[in-house]
């Protein structure tokens, strides 16, 4: 018996089988074979609710917005060969309570400034002692940098930068 595990998203179009049995002294090669296809499902995995990238037509709420780099246009970035420009992404929007936690923190902080917006207030505390939850990165991924080598200018080096673009936002 031959098992073979394929991740879920597999495709095989036109694929071809042959089956091959070796005996002693001998190989054969059977022509009309079949396979035949057991598909098992992979156990049950509770996943975490996608959220978009990107901001919807609304963009109000906490959410990645693009923020164009462009390297020439920033003081003492010259050095910097490639990439010329890129999308940092940032993040920027409302944090409502509930609203994609980063952290069981964030969800009870959000949860304890609506309940203290509520409620009565001292008369002299015109600010709320508990703070919104902020829009911030959730997930950030490096970015490559080819630059010119300050101890010699004819040289170039690469190198990754970590931490430099905003893949998806929440609130924290």
């Amino acid at each position: 018996m031959l098992r073979m595990d394929l991740p879920a998203d597999s495709e095989v179009d036109d694929a071809e089988v042959r089956v091959m049995v070796q005996q002693p002294g001998t190989l054969r090669l059977f022509e009309d074979a079949a396979l035949n296809v057991l598909a098992e499902p992979a156990a049950h995995v509770r996943r975490r609710r996608a959220v978009r990238a990107n901001c919807g037509k609304d963009g109000q709420r906490c959410c990645r917005h693009a923020l164009d780099v462009v390297f020439a246009q920033i003081p003492d970035m010259e050095f910097i060969v490639q990439p010329k420009s890129f999308d940092a992404g940032m993040c920027r929007g409302r944090c409502p309570p509930r609203y994609h936690p980063a952290h069981h923190h964030s969800l009870l902080q959000g949860l304890l400034r609506r309940r203290e917006q509520r409620g009565p207030r001292d008369q002299h505390d015109k600010q709320p002692r508990v703070p919104r939850p902020c829009c911030a990165p959730e997930r950030l991924q490096p970015l490559d940098v080819l630059f010119v080598d300050e101890d010699n200018p004819t040289k170039l080096k690469l190198s990754e930068w970590s931490e430099m673009r905003v893949v998806s936002c929440s609130c924290a």
